[in-house]
């Protein structure tokens, strides 16, 4: 084809739209971004944790 598409196969198509876009978009527990935010808050539950830890210790 002209665009560089395959008429049948679609080709270099871009995909399906990300996030509230999508058919079937839900709620957006599973998105790239809440699991990043969930990731994050672990990691700063284990550090506050050994701080915790640490404190204690010192008493």
């Amino acid at each position: 084809m002209a665009n560089g598409r395959c008429r049948m196969h679609g080709g270099n198509s871009p995909g399906a739209p990300a996030g509230k876009a999508h058919w079937n978009y839900r709620h957006g527990q599973r998105s790239k971004k809440a699991q990043e935010n969930r990731r994050e808050y672990r990691e700063l539950m284990k550090f506050l944790e050994k701080l915790m830890a640490v404190a204690e210790d010192s008493l």
